[in-house]
């Protein structure tokens, strides 16, 4: 005997089938990310995309807000409006996660423990494959921060700013993501650390490890430069964890 309902309906979640407007969104989402549509490209007129797609009007503005909420167009309104293309922003998405990791009450500390996976393996990878134009931005920073090593808030954006540059470096795509998610996060809370206490003796500290790491990736040094940047993570949580450790990222974003 069949186990199916009489009517014929396999039991189990209902398969929910796309509107109209988000399979048009789909599509120009489509022709986004594959660079068939670049950014600052304006979209054809709504009445041409309208006859392309066969739908009405109400339907294609749907489409449009779709593409709005995701930031990968923006319309203006009016007699020489349009819809313009802007490609997907690694910041609006590490916003939006920051965002997610206040809402499930997330810790400093988890933050930091994500740091040590993260950022070692990506300051290996940069020390292997040495491109010169991001050695040359983190020795341009040291030296821009150098000269300003007595303002804390200078100091923090530094330090934060670093770290992004050493994983962008690695050239690994889906590592750099996680990064920026971390970057905004960890530079709020170095802001606070330092407006509560701020160090000079413990900066100059701080740049002189930085220096060093940048010896290890300008010699090649994968391993070195691994356990460098672990170390260094380690010895800026037990400051900064020692006051804000348990503190929810809420508080310190807030």
């Amino acid at each position: 005997m069949s186990s199916e309902p009489a009517n014929g309906r396999a039991r189990g979640r209902r398969v929910r089938v796309p509107k109209t407007a988000e399979l048009v969104a789909a599509e120009l989402r489509r022709r986004i990310i594959r660079g068939e549509l670049k950014e600052g490209d304006s979209l054809p007129p709504e009445s041409i995309l309208i006859d392309e797609f066969g739908i009405s009007r109400p339907t294609m503005r749907e489409a449009f807000r779709i593409l709005e909420t995701e930031k990968l167009i923006s319309v203006s309104r009016g007699s020489r409006g349009g819809a313009r293309v802007h490609r997907p922003d690694v910041d609006v998405v590490a916003r939006y996660a920051g965002l997610y990791l206040q809402s499930r009450s997330t810790i400093l500390a988890d933050v930091f423990e994500a740091r040590r996976l993260i950022e070692p393996p990506a300051a290996r990878l940069l020390a292997e494959r040495r491109p010169a134009a991001t050695i040359r931005e983190l020795h341009e920073m040291l030296t821009e921060v150098e000269a300003n090593i007595e303002d804390p808030e200078a100091y923090a954006v530094h330090a934060a700013r670093f770290h992004l540059k050493v994983i962008e470096g690695s050239r690994n795509e889906t590592l750099t993501l996680f990064a920026h998610v971390v970057h905004q996060i960890l530079e709020a809370s170095l802001l606070r650390a330092n407006r509560d206490r701020y160090v000079v003796e413990l900066a100059k500290k701080g740049l002189r490890s930085e220096h060093k790491l940048l010896k290890l990736i300008e010699a090649g040094d994968g391993p070195g430069a691994e356990q460098h940047v672990l170390a260094h993570i380690d010895a800026a949580a037990r400051i900064i964890l020692k006051t804000q450790g348990s503190k929810s990222l809420v508080e310190v974003l807030s």
